[in-house]
């Protein structure tokens, strides 16, 4: 069978399996699709969840579990975090700092921020090393950060996944401290 041959014979296959397939034959089970019918609504029941739902969830920092509670009608955050175990032997001490080198994000125009939080806003991102030192409940603290005389106070409200900086802060705040880019810093709080 020449080449020409074989282009004809896929030909009239195609043409053949278009043809049955607009006759409704199917292929494979030679038989037409079962009828449509409706279903009737009593099989279905009302699906809610409980008012008293808490999914709980994990800390980036130390695998602290939390609950979130279901978002009241008109609030603006997406949840409310309420600690569920008491961990004062892990708690944070007061008067207590650390220090490291500091970065930026969240320039208007340039960078993104956090949801909650526009730019302009005095906050920061802390990073594996100062939420090991703060311990589990970093988030929400208010820290200061200094670098030479320089000094400013920040409310702690995100997670950075920077290994090798302390914190990353917010471009208002770096400017405050006279940084443009990694700056060397300490937190304390």
């Amino acid at each position: 069978m020449g080449r020409k041959a074989l282009i004809v014979a896929a030909g009239v296959a195609v043409l053949l399996a278009i043809i049955m397939i607009m006759s409704d034959v199917h292929l494979l089970r030679g038989a037409r699709p079962t009828p449509y019918h409706a279903v009737d609504q009593t099989e279905f029941a009302t699906v809610s969840a409980a008012p008293s739902y808490r999914a709980v969830i994990f800390d980036f920092a130390g695998n602290t579990p939390h609950r979130l509670s279901p978002r009241s009608p008109g609030s603006k955050l997406r949840a409310k975090t309420e600690s569920t175990v008491q961990t004062t032997n892990q708690m944070a001490r007061t008067g207590s700092s650390i220090a490291g080198k500091a970065s930026w994000y969240c320039k208007a125009g340039v960078s993104v921020c956090h949801h909650s939080y526009p730019p302009g806003s005095m906050v920061a991102a802390a990073c594996g090393k100062l939420r090991a030192a703060m311990g589990p409940n970093w988030r929400g603290r208010t820290v200061t950060v200094t670098a030479g005389s320089r000094s400013v106070v920040i409310k702690l409200v995100d997670y950075c996944a920077s290994r090798d900086k302390l914190i990353d802060l917010y471009w208002i705040v770096m400017s405050k401290l006279g940084g443009s880019g990694v700056l060397s810093v300490r937190v304390s709080w």
